[in-house]
């Protein structure tokens, strides 16, 4: 675009044209990697080749950071801020019990709580997951259900020294206690292992509490949260702490302090015949 300007002297004998001229900026821009966060009632979904993104739930992935690395550390990280941050308020040196530790979740969930400088328990239900629990960086200590040494309540008591745990992030919990059935916390374990002023997060969207259990976390002055990460992009009144979250989860993962543990990659052209695979129940796989 070219402009003309005349500026006008208070001498007759010396008045000048001036020709000014800007130029347009460049329409090129170069492709910005991103990561975010799809509503449950968008009209497009996450399994496409293009999908539409809110800006409010959008944020850029680090250069030298992978797609995948970036997709993995989102549900357990938008988790783990939301039960930490916004829930319990965790604070240095609080102890935390994960349940379902070893999942993608559950790891993300421990590795944020360890770089936050919280004790973690990480919670095993089988052989497996306590050895992969051992070895993952940021689990302080195992309580393992699969030997049968112990319960939940004696084990998590015997690792806090008789104090409780502050915090306890469950993935599911009994209804009632069973014999067939001890390597899942009932609500009854979980009341019991808190310590004074606890906060228990659970992603339960169904749970009900007896008036025994009301009493236990009344008279213990702990606090229950419901885990829904989902409500981030239900609601416009905190959009920006949601973009806090995501800004500041990348450059964890940036940093490696957050490292998902991702088992397999699948393209596009996979998604619905794995898909339709777990939902037939011939394959079992976390999305």
């Amino acid at each position: 675009t070219t402009t003309t300007t005349t500026t006008t002297h208070s001498d007759p004998q010396q008045q000048q044209h001036l020709r000014l001229e800007t130029r347009r900026p460049s329409l090129k821009r170069s492709l910005v990697q991103v990561a975010g966060v799809i509503a449950p009632d968008a009209e497009s979904g996450g399994y496409a080749e293009h999908t539409l993104l809110s800006c409010a739930a959008t944020t850029k992935v680090p250069e030298g950071v992978e797609l995948s690395l970036a997709a993995a550390s989102l549900p357990g990280g938008i988790q783990a801020y939301t039960a930490f941050q916004y829930l319990s308020h965790l604070t240095p040196g609080a102890v935390v019990a994960v349940a379902n530790g070893s999942s993608l979740v559950g790891t993300t969930l421990i590795q944020l709580a360890a770089s936050w400088g919280a004790r973690v328990l990480g919670v095993a239900s089988t052989v497996a997951e306590a050895v992969f629990l051992r070895e993952l960086d940021g689990v302080t200590e195992v309580i393992d259900l699969s030997t049968g040494h112990g319960n939940f309540i004696q084990l998590c008591m015997e690792a806090t020294h008789g104090l409780g745990v502050d915090v306890i992030v469950d993935g599911g919990v009994l209804a009632a206690v069973t014999d067939t059935e001890r390597c899942l916390p009932s609500k009854h374990d979980i009341i019991t292992c808190l310590a004074a002023g606890g906060k228990w997060v659970t992603a339960v969207h169904d749970l009900q509490l007896d008036p025994p259990d009301s009493q236990v976390l009344f008279f213990k002055q702990c606090s229950l949260g419901f885990l829904c990460e989902q409500a981030w992009v239900m609601s416009g009144a905190h959009q920006g702490r949601l973009l806090h979250i995501l800004a500041d989860l990348m450059a964890k993962v940036e940093a490696k302090a957050v490292k998902p543990t991702i088992s397999k990659v699948l393209s596009l052209s996979e998604v619905p015949g794995t898909v339709l695979e777990t939902m037939t129940g011939a394959a079992i796989l976390q999305l």
